[in-house]
């Protein structure tokens, strides 16, 4: 048995996991509470992406010897891994136990208190049809609580998967938040907040940098001692150094190609991603010049059309010093996608799809298999929208006039805002269709 256990080893080391895989599943035939044999069988699912069979076999390895030294790190190997891919749920377990092993070990006390219900989050929330309560979760977008307010009710592009331009005829009032009007909002904010010090997000379908008087606007953020975040597609040079130094904590700039030639002109409509990359240098210039902490990174869009300019994006952002994140493109808004799933789409929706990395209909399956159990949306139990003529969308995913609340924020207080979106009929539409931004849980494991 141990020169058994010693092959599979050498082999699992070497790189060759089908061959040590075939001899830890010949060991646990043998003996099938062999710690080392279930735990490193664990560790080779876990790198094959099955965390299910990774769960079960490394807790059974921990449940026969949960103080040998050679098992120790694979709490910690799990939990990151399950925190890393959505699972936050399924992932607190595991990472304290990991905590518990190594309390110094920082990536896993982060990842914890990210996988902890905050304390301003209630367990679950009553459901008004009578039915089963909705369970909370620890918030994928914050764990603060987070206010969009769209100071600028449209944008200078017309990004195809954006509403601005898939929904332009949909009547939407446009025009500037006035500042009175946001001091007015912040100030009901800084009253009403479920926690002392939200997020304030200048953002939603709009393009901030539009607003003359962006700068004060920030300004009346950060006098309240919270945090400002701004996403911008940088396509605006006028106001960029007094937005600067405003010093907002954060600053995303999207973008969804490099080249003036390549697809940029087409996924980012109506831009010119020459003058992004000048802004991008002028913008690290003018933050080094004014001394601001401010964080700023790249949203990257991926299309089929433009991964081969995602590798010189994050080296542009790496000599920048900005940080670079990538995700698929998405169909905005989920009015959109519905209509999709019940066979309305439009040619030209179609034809924007077909620019996806992956059809909306096929990642709504997908997240599907995560998405299961009476979970509660986090855009609704920790997110207000705000549009710029003070009235209140359902969610930051929506759009239309029928998915808007049609009441103004400054003339309802938080609690009945909330009762409003959680009897809000489109809530079930979204729901029935497995579009609700929810809670992902490893799949039941067959019985």
């Amino acid at each position: 048995m141990q020169n058994s256990i010693g092959q599979a080893i050498a082999a699992h080391h070497a790189g060759r996991l089908q061959e040590a895989e075939t001899l830890y599943r010949s060991i646990l035939s043998r003996e099938p509470s062999h710690p080392i044999a279930l735990n490193n069988l664990g560790m080779i699912a876990l790198v094959s992406g099955h965390l299910g069979d990774a769960v079960d076999l490394v807790g059974k390895a921990l449940a026969v010897a949960p103080a040998d030294p050679e098992l120790a790190g694979s709490a910690r190997a799990i939990g990151l891994t399950l925190f890393t891919q959505g699972f936050r749920i399924d992932a607190a377990p595991w990472l304290e136990k990991a905590a518990a092993q190594n309390p110094a070990d920082q990536d896993v006390a982060n990842a914890l208190g990210r996988s902890r219900l905050p304390a301003h989050v209630a367990a679950e929330h009553p459901d008004p049809d009578g039915g089963t309560p909705w369970l909370r979760y620890p918030p994928y977008e914050s764990p603060n609580y987070t206010y969009s307010i769209d100071i600028v009710g449209t944008c200078n592009l017309r990004c195809p998967t954006c509403p601005v331009a898939n929904m332009r005829d949909e009547p939407r009032a446009k025009g500037l938040m006035s500042v009175d009007m946001f001091r007015d909002i912040i100030d009901k904010i800084r009253r009403e907040s479920p926690v002392p010090s939200p997020d304030v997000w200048l953002f939603n379908w709009g393009e901030p940098m539009l607003h003359p008087e962006l700068p004060k606007i920030v300004g009346l953020v950060k006098e309240r001692g919270m945090t400002v975040s701004l996403s911008t597609n940088l396509n605006i040079r006028r106001g960029l150094e007094e937005a600067v130094k405003s010093a907002p904590d954060s600053i995303k700039v999207s973008m969804s190609g490099l080249s003036h030639t390549g697809t940029y002109a087409q996924t980012h409509a109506g831009g010119d991603i020459r003058l992004v990359k000048s802004n991008l240098y002028l913008l690290r210039y003018l933050l080094d010049r004014h001394r601001v902490s401010t964080r700023v990174w790249v949203g990257f869009h991926l299309y089929k059309t433009n991964l081969e300019e995602a590798a010189a994006t994050r080296a542009l952002c790496a000599e920048l010093g900005f940080d670079y994140h990538e995700n698929p493109a998405v169909f905005h808004p989920v009015e959109k996608v519905i209509d999709l799933v019940e066979g309305r789409a439009t040619a030209e929706d179609l034809a924007i799809v077909d620019r996806l990395l992956t059809h909306p209909v096929q990642i709504r399956e997908q997240v599907g298999i995560k998405r299961h159990g009476h979970y509660d949306c986090e855009l609704r139990f920790n997110m207000t929208t705000i549009n710029h003529d003070g009235t209140v969308a359902l969610c930051c995913a929506t759009y239309s006039a029928p998915t808007q609340l049609g009441v103004n924020f400054l003339d309802e207080s938080h609690g009945q805002i909330e009762a409003r979106k959680y009897s809000h009929d489109f809530c079930k539409t979204c729901y029935r269709y497995g579009l609700a931004y929810s809670a992902a849980k490893l799949p039941p494991r067959p019985a």
